[in-house]
C-alpha cells in the first residue's frame, strides 16, 4: 500500500515547480515513513511587506522526508513542526539574505553561511521540541527519526539532513551535449564532520552518458548533495566515540542503555541523546545536520528527497532516470515518485520507501 501526493504547481517569478510524493510500506509491516511538501511556507506579513520590491513576495517551498524509527511518532511530530520553525527562522534573517532567497541579487558565501545557520537552528528546535514532547508521556517515547529537508526559493537551493535519508539534485547543461560552458563549481558543501573519501565517492561518476528523457541531448548530473550520518564515516565515527557511545557493527549505543541504531544523528532517541545537558553537536545522536546551499542558475532540473529504503537500492543516475522517463509517460508528479519507490522495492528494500520529486521550470514532456 501507498500514500501519494497529487502534483502540484507552484508558480513564482522566474520559477515554476511542480511536485508530488509516494511513501510504501514495503516489506516492513508498519510504514514509519512521513512525507511534507509545503507549496508556501507561511511567512509573516511583515517580512513580505518589509522587502519592497527586492523582497520575497512570493514564498518559498519546503520538501521533507522523515524516517522513522522504533515508531512512528517523531517523524509524524517533525512533519507537523518544522515548516512553522523554519518559517520563523528565516523570518529572523537579514533583509540583505532574504533579498538574495528572492532572487533579487545572487546568493554569495556570507548568505549561505546565515541559511545554512538558519536550517540548523531549525533542526535543534524541532528535536528539542520533540524531546520535551516525548518525556512528558509516561512512560517517555523512545521514538526517533531521520530528516532530509530541502528549502527551494527563486534564489536558492538550501538542503539539510540528519540520518540516511538523503536529497538528490540533478542537474542538466544549458547547451545540448557537444556544446562548451558547464561548471564543476556547482554548490556549498558544509558538513565539517563528513570524510574527504565520502564526499568523493558521492561526487564521483555522477555524469551519466545516456540522455535524461525530456531533456534533449543535453549532458546531465545526478548527485547527492546530503551524506549518510553512520559509524561507517570516519568523522562521525570519531565524534560518537568522543561523546562515549559504543559501536557494534554498524549500530551506536552506549554503555547506559540496551538502545543502538544504526545512524549518528536523528531526532528523538532519548536514550542516546548524552551526555545531557551538552550542546547538540556533542551529542552521541546529534541533530545537527548537514547543510548543502546552491544559488539557482537555471542548470536544476529535479530534487529527489528520499528514506534510505530508497538509496539502499537504487543510484542517483536511476532515480533520476526512472522519474524522468514517468513524466514523459504521465505528467503526475505522484507517479514519477512511485515509479522510483517501486523500483526500489522491485529492487529487494526491506524498509518502507518514500519519495518526493520535484521537477523545476518547463521541460520537454510538459
Amino acid at each position: 500500500m501507498g500514500t501519494a501526493c497529487s502534483c502540484c504547481r507552484s508558480r513564482r517569478r522566474e520559477l515554476q515547480l511542480k511536485f508530488g510524493a509516494m511513501t510504501q510500506t514495503g516489506a516492513r509491516a508498519v510504514n514509519e515513513d512521513v512525507f511534507s511538501v509545503v507549496a508556501a511556507l507561511p511567512l509573516p506579513g511583515r517580512w513580505r511587506a518589509a522587502n519592497g520590491a527586492g523582497g520575497l513576495r512570493v514564498r518559498p517551498s519546503l520538501f521533507a522526508v522523515y524516517d522513522g524509527h522504533r515508531g512512528p511518532s517523531a517523524a509524524r511530530f517533525a512533519r507537523g513542526y518544522m515548516p512553522s520553525v523554519v518559517a520563523r527562522a528565516l523570518a529572523a534573517m537579514p533583509s540583505r539574505v532574504r533579498q538574495a532567497l528572492a532572487g533579487a541579487r545572487p546568493v554569495d558565501d556570507d548568505d549561505a553561511v546565515v541559511l545554512g545557520e538558519a536550517m540548523r537552528d531549525a533542526f535543534v528546535a524541532t528535536d528539542g521540541a520533540w524531546l520535551a514532547h516525548a518525556r512528558r508521556q509516561s512512560p517517555p517515547l523512545s521514538d526517533g527519526c531521520t530528516a532530509s529537508v530541502a528549502l527551494v526559493a527563486p534564489g536558492a537551493i538550501v538542503a539539510a539532513a540528519v540520518g540516511d535519508s538523503q536529497i538528490l539534485l540533478v542537474t542538466v547543461d544549458e547547451a545540448e551535449a557537444g556544446a562548451s560552458g558547464s561548471s564543476s563549481d556547482w554548490g556549498s558543501y558544509d558538513d565539517d564532520v563528513l570524510s574527504v573519501s565520502s564526499w568523493i565517492s558521492m561526487s564521483s561518476g555522477n555524469r551519466p552518458m545516456q540522455p535524461l528523457p525530456g531533456y534533449g541531448t543535453r549532458s546531465w548530473r545526478a548527485e547527492l548533495v546530503t551524506p549518510q550520518h553512520k559509524a561507517r564515516d570516519v568523522g562521525e565515527r570519531k565524534r560518537v566515540l568522543a561523546a562515549g557511545a559504543t559501536i557494534n557493527g554498524p549500530y551506536i549505543g552506549a554503555e547506559s542503555t540496551s538502545r543502538a541504531i544504526a545512524v549518528s544523528r536523528a531526532f528523538g532517541d532519548i536514550e542516546l541523546k548524552i551526555p545531557r545537558g551538552a550542546p547538540p553537536e556533542e551529542l552521541i545522536i546529534s541533530p545537527i545536520p548537514a547543510v548543502y546551499t546552491r544559488p539557482l542558475d537555471g542548470t536544476e532540473a529535479m530534487l529527489i528527497v528520499a528514506s534510505d529504503g530508497v538509496w539502499d537500492k537504487l543510484s542517483p543516475a536511476k532515480a533520476a532516470y526512472l522519474a524522468a522517463a514517468s513524466l514523459l509517460r504521465d505528467p503526475s508528479l505522484s507517479q514519477a515518485a512511485a515509479e522510483v519507490t517501486s523500483a526500489a522495492i522491485a529492487a529487494g528494500s526491506s524498509d518502507n520507501v518514500t519519495a518526493v520529486v520535484v521537477v523545476f521550470g518547463k521541460q520537454n514532456h510538459e
